[in-house]
C-alpha cells in the first residue's frame, strides 16, 4: 500500500471522527484500537518522513488528528469530559475537520512534529536540550547561592537583633 491509498482509504473514517467529535470519545476503545491501527500502517507506508519528503496533500491534518484523537482515546491518559484541557482538544479537532475534508495544511496555531522520522534535525534538536540543561543548571546554581546568601545575611541581621535586645547589650541586668 502506498501512503496515498492508505490516506484515501482512511480519510472518510477519519472525517467522521472529526466531525463528530464530542467529549464521549474520551476513553473510547474502539477509537483507541483504530488509531493504533493507523500508526501500526502509517508507520509501514511512510516509513520517511518530512522534512526528507513533501507531505502529500491532507497528509499534515490527518496525522495531527491522528495524534490528537490518540490522546483522547487513552484510557489512561487523564482526560476527563469536564476538563478544560480535554474540551479544547475536542474543539480544535473539530476546527479541522474542513481542512482534512478540503486537503488543507495544518493552521499556524498548530504544530505537527514527526519525532519518529527524525532526520538531520536531530543533532539541532539534541543540541538545544542540552543548551536549555546547561542554562537550568546555572540558574539552578546562581538561585542556590543566592538563598545561601541570604540565609546568611538573615541569619546575620537575626544574631545583631538578638544582640540589641538582649539584657547585657542594655546594661540592665536580667530579671529573675
Amino acid at each position: 500500500m502506498t501512503l496515498q491509498i492508505f490516506l484515501d482509504r482512511y480519510r472518510a473514517r477519519m472525517q467522521k471522527y472529526l466531525d463528530t467529535a464530542s467529549t464521549e470519545l474520551i476513553g473510547d476503545p474502539e477509537l483507541g484500537a483504530f488509531m493504533e491501527k493507523l500508526a501500526r500502517e502509517y508507520d509501514a507506508v511512510a516509513p520517511v518522513g518530512p522534512p526528507s519528503r513533501p507531505l502529500l496533500p491532507g497528509e499534515e491534518v490527518f496525522v495531527w488528528a491522528m495524534d490528537q484523537l490518540a490522546l483522547v482515546a487513552d484510557p489512561h491518559g487523564g482526560l476527563h469530559a469536564q476538563d478544560a484541557y480535554s474540551r479544547k482538544m475536542i474543539a480544535d479537532l473539530k476546527e479541522m475537520a474542513p481542512r482534512l475534508r478540503d486537503r488543507q495544511p495544518l493552521p499556524p496555531h498548530c504544530q505537527l512534529h514527526f519525532i519518529g522520522h527524525l532526520d538531520d534535525d536531530w543533532p539541532e534538536i539534541e543540541e538545544e536540550a542540552q543548551q536549555a540543561e546547561a542554562s537550568k543548571r546555572r540558574t539552578t546554581g546562581a538561585l542556590a547561592r543566592s538563598m545561601d546568601r541570604a540565609r546568611e545575611i538573615n541569619a546575620g541581621r537575626a544574631a545583631d537583633s538578638a544582640d540589641r535586645h538582649s539584657p547585657r547589650s542594655t546594661g540592665r541586668a536580667a530579671d529573675d
